[in-house]
């Protein structure tokens, strides 16, 4: 130690001077690298901020707008005889009644209105076609009692294929009885049926009368489908009090409008014929009656068993037979 340091005097003189110098050199290495240290980890924490930020920014959902302006009500997607809160919006921006229901009126005042702007037609809904079924009326030009097989074909070629056709040799198929009590054999297009019965003889079938019978159901709409526009004739109003039988039924002189009345909400129907129906205690159903046809409504609920969605069940018919208008 001495050869290598010197004397001792000296040897104190080196150890200060390198304390002297070697402890700053190392106080400064230390926090140098402690800087540096440092800087790498708030680098890494922010890059790994940023990269685990970058999902988050492609998965943002994208939010649909709905265009309420006057073009986009216009050109909305609508559906035939179904309630909407876009039809009742449309109806305004028509400037017509707002009862939310797409029927001919709104569609013909909706084509007028995009024609006017010069917008495609593409969300019209179309009218259901098919020979016309005018409650009350011929159907399809067909004449009572005229034969089944002639019947039939004029049938299926205004209104399309029938949904099942019987085999009127087999005697399941007579298990129906009109309302005289007479077997008959139903064929329908949806919700519009036709009957044929015997006449004058077991060997000869024929036409006997037809009549459209749908419910309509709040969440599906229509249970059966149109097979055309379903139609009443411009007729006059039957007095009469369905609870009563003694006080006979009195054609009155007020007349009640035709067209394509027909709507799912009570109410919305006896807007449209301009006046109410009546209601019988006895069967719990409303009815009205003119002098050519009658209409049977009835709101039943729990369709089907155990749920508590509503059903408006609809029955039309004619009335040129007494029997087939007093059941």
């Amino acid at each position: 130690m001495s050869q290598l340091f010197g004397p001792r005097r000296r040897n104190r003189r080196i150890r200060n001077a390198l304390l002297v110098i070697g402890l700053p050199a190392l106080i400064l290495i230390t926090y140098f690298g402690f800087i540096k240290d440092s800087g790498s980890s708030t680098t890494s924490e922010e890059s790994a901020e940023a990269v685990s930020a970058e999902p988050t920014a492609e998965v943002i959902d994208e939010v649909e707008l709905v265009d309420n302006s006057p073009e986009g009500i216009l050109t909305r997607d609508y559906k035939w005889m179904v309630q909407s809160e876009d039809t009742r919006q449309l109806q305004e921006l028509l400037e017509i009644g707002a009862d939310g229901w797409y029927g001919e009126g709104t569609r013909t005042a909706h084509l007028l209105a995009l024609e006017a702007a010069g917008l495609p037609n593409t969300g019209v809904p179309s009218i259901p076609t098919g020979c016309e079924i005018i409650i009350g009326g011929q159907l399809c030009g067909i004449t009572a009692l005229e034969d089944a097989d002639v019947a039939l074909q004029a049938l299926e070629a205004g209104l399309g294929d029938a949904d099942e056709l019987p085999d009127f040799s087999d005697e399941n198929s007579w298990g129906r009885s009109d309302a005289s009590g007479e077997p008959v054999i139903q064929v329908s297009w949806g919700a519009l049926y036709v009957e044929f019965g015997n006449c004058y003889s077991p060997f000869r079938q024929c036409f006997k009368r037809w009549g459209v019978d749908n419910s309509y159901f709040a969440i599906r709409g229509w249970d059966k489908k149109f097979p055309g526009l379903v139609k009443l004739p411009e007729s006059l109003l039957v007095d009469w009090d369905p609870n009563d039988e003694t006080v006979a039924p009195l054609v009155t002189t007020v007349n009640i409008s035709g067209g394509p009345l027909l709507m799912p909400e009570r109410w919305a129907f006896e807007d449209n014929i301009a006046t109410s129906m009546l209601y019988d205690e006895a069967n719990d159903r409303y009815v009205f009656k003119t002098n050519l046809y009658q209409v049977i409504f009835t709101e039943l609920t729990g369709n089907p068993p155990g749920s508590s969605e509503k059903e408006l069940k609809w029955e039309f018919y004619g009335c040129s037979e007494t029997d087939w208008c007093e059941r």
